[in-house]
C-alpha cells in the first residue's frame, strides 16, 4: 500500500520514487519468463475506455500516472541470473554515458 492509501505492485511504487527523485530513466531486468507481465505493466496503454471510465477516479488517475511513468521505464531480459554485475552488463547497450 503507497502513501495515496492504493495497493500498487512494489516495482511500481520503487518506479514512481526513481522517477521523483530525479532519475530519468529506470531499466528493469527480468527473467525472459517476467518480460510479459513486466511489460504489459509498462506498456503505457490504458485500459479500453469502457473499462477507465468504469474505474474510481482515484484508480483512472493511477492508470494515467502509469502510462506517464511508462515513458521512462525499459524492460530489460537477463536469460540467466549470474548477479547484479550481469544484470548491469546486460543493459550496457541503454546506458549512455553523459556528454561532458
Amino acid at each position: 500500500v503507497d502513501s495515496d492509501g492504493l495497493a500498487k505492485p512494489a516495482v511500481l511504487v520503487l518506479v514512481e520514487e526513481a522517477l521523483s527523485a530525479g532519475i530519468e530513466t529506470v531499466l528493469l531486468v527480468v527473467k525472459p519468463e517476467h518480460v510479459k507481465p513486466f511489460g504489459e505493466l509498462f506498456s503505457g496503454r490504458l485500459p479500453e475506455p469502457s473499462v477507465l471510465n468504469s474505474l474510481p477516479l482515484k484508480h483512472q488517475g493511477v492508470a494515467k500516472r502509469i502510462q506517464q511513468l511508462s515513458k521512462a521505464v525499459k524492460v530489460v531480459t537477463q536469460a540467466k541470473q549470474q548477479g547484479l554485475g550481469h544484470a548491469i552488463l546486460c543493459c550496457k547497450e541503454l546506458v549512455k554515458p553523459e556528454e561532458p
